[in-house]
């Protein structure tokens, strides 16, 4: 892959934990385009130009009404590519500092949930993007690849 494929990628999601390990997750409502009923991070595509830090921040916000401020507290960093065959689809973020009593605002039809990671993996609804993403990141791999 080419640099610039490095910072461009379609996509941006977080992988958010609190102190206790817990995964913060979506389910997606069944009129959603992507992944409809399924258990995803948060996250969304990058608008042209975007950097893959400022698309998460504004997906953040966007998603569960976080400030500047608490984005900031999460400490993000990228952790996994999310590849398939010739194309970048994703950077997952890692975000280790999620307070639990932090307000969440999501959007109509969407649902938030506190999933142990056992509890997550063996969800049957968790996208499989999403899912190599997360098993990528437990086991230290900074790559995750699907079929398309």
């Amino acid at each position: 892959m080419s640099e610039i494929d490095l910072e461009a990628p379609e996509y941006c999601c977080a992988i958010l934990r609190d102190a206790a390990a817990r995964y913060l997750i979506e389910r997606r409502p069944a009129h959603s385009i992507y992944h409809a009923r399924r258990l995803t991070c948060f996250g969304g595509a990058r608008e042209a130009g975007e950097s893959p830090e400022r698309c998460i921040a504004r997906e953040l916000a966007e998603e569960l009404g976080w400030d500047e401020q608490r984005i900031a507290a999460l400490r993000l960093r990228r952790a996994v590519r999310l590849e398939a065959p010739s194309r970048l689809i994703a950077w997952f973020f890692v975000g280790e500092a999620v307070d639990p009593a932090w307000p969440v605002r999501c959007e109509p039809g969407y649902e938030v949930a506190w999933m142990t990671e056992t509890a997550l993996l063996n969800q049957p609804s968790l996208s499989s993007w999403h899912r190599a993403a997360v098993c990528a990141m437990i086991a230290g791999e900074g790559t995750a690849r699907v079929a398309k």
